[in-house]
């Protein structure tokens, strides 16, 4: 499992807190649910499934452009906005 680089770990003698610093998303994996994760093929897939929903997984070594693409395609984006004042409205 290769975790993004964006992820942050803590652990703790109960577990591992896990921090997606480009998603503010986190959870915690406690000792026991890991080794449960380490002996059960089927709850590893589904975890793996987890991390990677989640974006905890590296997505490669072209990930930072992926994301500078994605926000920059999202800036060039066009938002109309359209106010209606009233006679009340200090926006005038």
């Amino acid at each position: 499992m290769n975790l993004s680089r964006y992820i942050l770990k803590y652990s703790i003698d109960d577990g591992t807190l896990y921090f997606n610093t480009k998603t503010n998303h986190s959870f915690f994996l406690t000792n026991e649910l890991n080794r449960v994760v380490d002996s059960n093929d089927v709850i590893r897939k589904e975890f793996h499934a987890y991390l990677d929903k989640n974006k905890y997984l590296s997505e490669g070594e072209y990930e930072v452009e992926k994301y500078l693409s994605k926000i920059s395609d999202t800036d060039a984006e066009l938002l109309e906005l359209t106010i209606l004042t009233h006679g009340d409205c200090n926006f005038r």
